[in-house]
């Protein structure tokens, strides 16, 4: 009966390792998997310098969320939209504007950053204009996606009226 006994803990302990092991394991995917998450997040927002800037708000058809930012601080739903936001056409970016004095003042931007703006042709909408609009930096997701898609409905309107004017 002690034999057994002994060969019964012994094998409890052979189990307890075991799921300590996978215990281990499965924490260690878990992180991997947060880190790919953020990675594929992070990596749908594009970081721009003043070149860029001026090209994708120019020539970009579907659109430009930008996030005007001081110092590498950022904004915290912004790769979470750029998500949401890919199938559309619209491209989301992000530009260190402390880096880049002269964009500040050519565009006029608030001396509080971080600012977010949608631009499309040149032309420019910016958030939190809107009554009821959350502050950017507690602007969820759906707040910024909603305000992206409503400044491109605008922009499209805008171009329709233009060219049926012109015609």
């Amino acid at each position: 009966e002690r034999e057994r006994s002994a060969a019964a803990q012994r094998a409890a302990e052979g189990a307890i390792r075991r799921a300590a092991a996978l215990e281990e394991q499965l924490a260690a995917k878990t992180a991997e998997l947060e880190e790919a998450r953020e990675a594929a997040a992070e990596a749908e927002v594009e970081a721009l310098d003043e070149a860029r800037l001026s090209e994708l708000a120019n020539g970009h058809e579907g659109g430009l969320l930008v996030a005007f930012t001081s110092g590498g601080g950022g904004v915290p739903a912004l790769a979470a939209a750029a998500a949401e936001l890919e199938g559309e056409g619209v491209k989301v970016a992000t530009i260190d504007a402390d880096a880049h004095e002269s964009i500040k003042a050519r565009l006029e931007l608030p001396a509080e950053l971080p600012a977010l703006r949608f631009v499309r042709k040149g032309a420019s909408t910016t958030y939190g204009m809107r009554p009821g609009s959350p502050a950017l930096g507690d602007a969820a997701a759906s707040d910024l996606v909603s305000f992206a898609q409503q400044s491109s409905k605008l922009a499209k309107m805008a171009d329709e009226a233009a060219a049926a004017k012109a015609a």
